[in-house]
């Protein structure tokens, strides 16, 4: 039950990692590591790492650049940026509803930030916090 659960959210997570326009961050590949912490798992999940290839134009869209889901009962809201942080609330309908809130602070070949999510299931709430760090490897292939 737990792995379905990760796996529902998985997607959601990743398209938590939003940008301002104008983005301090280069375009090209980046690797990206999460780590989710949800009380009560019997044990710490392994981090996941990804890929993804930020073009200069996805960081010139601002949240555009985030990279989608494919959720389309997931939306960002409340999406505000202070210097290079960016903040925002996520709001997910349907089997897999949720809401959260995130942050992430992004430099020219970095970023990290967290998000914390309340997900409803038929048998209560469960709660998860996700961290993540990326960095700028190179090129995009």
């Amino acid at each position: 039950m737990k792995h379905r659960l990760l796996a529902a959210l998985l997607p959601a997570v990743l398209c938590t990692a939003a940008f301002a326009d104008p983005s301090p961050m280069q375009p090209g590949l980046w690797e990206i590591t999460s780590e989710m912490d949800m009380p009560g798992m019997p044990m710490k999940l392994p981090p996941q790492t990804v890929q993804h290839c930020y073009t200069a134009a996805d960081l010139a869209q601002g949240q555009n650049s985030v990279p989608q889901s494919g959720d389309s009962n997931c939306k960002m809201t409340d999406y505000k940026v202070s210097g290079n942080t960016a903040t925002w609330t996520m709001e997910c309908t349907g089997p897999t509803a949720m809401h959260g809130t995130g942050t992430m602070t992004s430099t020219a070949t970095s970023y990290s930030g967290s998000m914390h999510s309340v997900m409803q299931g038929p048998g209560g709430n469960t709660e998860m916090t996700t961290h993540w760090q990326a960095k700028r490897i190179g090129e995009c292939r």
